[in-house]
Parts: structure tokens; sequence; C-alpha cells
């Protein structure tokens, strides 16, 4: 019966600390000015939730890009990690060319940004939706690959 009680108590405390950064989010959309020493925000404005929702301002051109890079990198990578991983589960050099694709988790993170920084001023694509996507893709194609690689078992082959 204790042992159930400390249960229920870690996942009430581990509910509140996944809703807390959403509450403060939240609250954050919503304060006028708020400044670090202030616990509480003077005073809050409903005005960029009313912008969004009405179909008014910079926020919805915001959100209309976002969605249009999140969906444009998912669907790059997604389809792009599947036929990689599907090539490289069939190829005699399974085990090299799986290691190309941890290639970018071995790096820094810092370093690789760098790297492709500096190619992309190169190709002038700095700035731009075309360099987001790519830049984006290029992380999450590794994860892809490593991702759908758990797929291609023998008894899938077999299929």
């Amino acid at each position: 019966m204790r042992e159930r009680a400390w249960q229920g108590l870690a996942a009430t405390t581990l509910g509140v600390a996944c809703l807390v950064p959403l509450i403060y989010l939240f609250v954050l959309s919503l304060a006028e000015r708020w400044t670090v020493p202030d616990v509480l925000p003077p005073s809050l404005s409903g005005d960029r939730w009313l912008n969004l929702l009405g179909g008014r301002g910079e926020l919805v051109d915001s959100l209309v890009l976002s969605l249009a890079i999140s969906l444009s990198v998912a669907v790059f990578a997604t389809a792009g990690g599947y036929l990689t991983s599907r090539a490289i589960a069939y190829s005699q050099h399974r085990d090299r060319l799986l290691l190309l694709a941890y290639v970018p988790f071995a790096f820094s993170p810092v370093v690789l940004g760098t790297c492709l920084l500096f190619l992309f001023i190169r190709l002038g694509l700095v700035g731009t939706v075309v360099g987001v996507v790519l830049a984006q893709s290029l992380f999450a194609y590794g994860f892809a690959i490593v991702f759908f690689m758990g797929w291609w078992t023998p008894r899938t082959k077999a299929y």
C-alpha cells in the first residue's frame, strides 16, 4: 500500500513537472513586459492571440512559414532515411555505411554547424528557406536512417 502511494506521488510530480513549462510559455505569451526580477508579469494581454486567431499580423506569416519548413524537413528526412536505410540494409557494406549515418552525431553540433555555415555562405543559402530546410534535414536525415535500420530485420527481408 505504501509503495502504491509513492508511485502516485511520483506520477503526480512528473505530471506537474511536464505541465509547468507549458503553463510558463502560455503566461509568457500573454505578458506585456516581464522583466527578470519580477515573479509575475505586471500586466497581461491577449492581443497576440487575437492577432493569431484572427489571421492578422506577422504571427500568422511566421506560423505558416514555420509549419512549411517543419513539414518539408519531416517529409525529406523520413522519405530519404527510409530509402537509404533500405539500401544500407541490403548492402554488402552495411556496417561501413551505417557508420556514415552516425557522422552528424559524432561531431560537435557547433563544429558541424560552423562548417555548414561556411558552405552555405559560399552557396548563397544563408538566410533562405531552402538553406534552413537543408540544414535541418541533414541532422534529421541521420536520425531517420538510424531509426529505420531497426525495421530491416531478416524477417522483413524475407517478405
